[in-house]
């Protein structure tokens, strides 16, 4: 179900401090996922979906459910700025690799080894 004021698209946020991810937009800690996943400070993320407070006057929100379908993070908890919305320059990028090591694939841009998707 689509929210009326649901805005969708392809949004990158940078974490201003470590976050535990939730399993629903929420900031209460009975949405917290059990595994613990965070995001560290300072990481980015891809967001899909930006759904406001359901409650009036809340200092809480926007939602903000995370592309790789890992969950929820929030922009403002109790009116503190918990991520920051960066802007993105969209067009088609070609890049040169300068290690004779080679790239390891990441689920999300960090340089975290828990990132990585090979398995390291």
């Amino acid at each position: 179900m689509v929210l009326v004021n649901e805005t969708h698209g392809t949004f990158v946020y940078r974490a201003l401090a470590r976050l535990a991810v939730r399993s629903s937009p929420d900031v209460t800690d009975a949405s917290v996922w059990s595994s613990g996943r965070c995001v560290e400070d300072g990481a980015l993320v891809a967001v899909e979906c930006i759904q406001p407070s359901r409650a009036v006057g809340s200092k809480n929100g926007p939602f903000l459910r995370l592309s790789n379908g890992g969950g929820w993070l929030f922009e403002k908890k109790h009116g503190e700025v918990m991520m920051r919305r960066e802007a993105v320059q969209t067009g088609l990028w070609a890049f040169r690799v300068n290690n004779d090591d080679g790239l390891a694939l990441r689920a999300y841009p960090t340089t975290s080894m828990e990132a990585y998707l090979d398995g390291r």
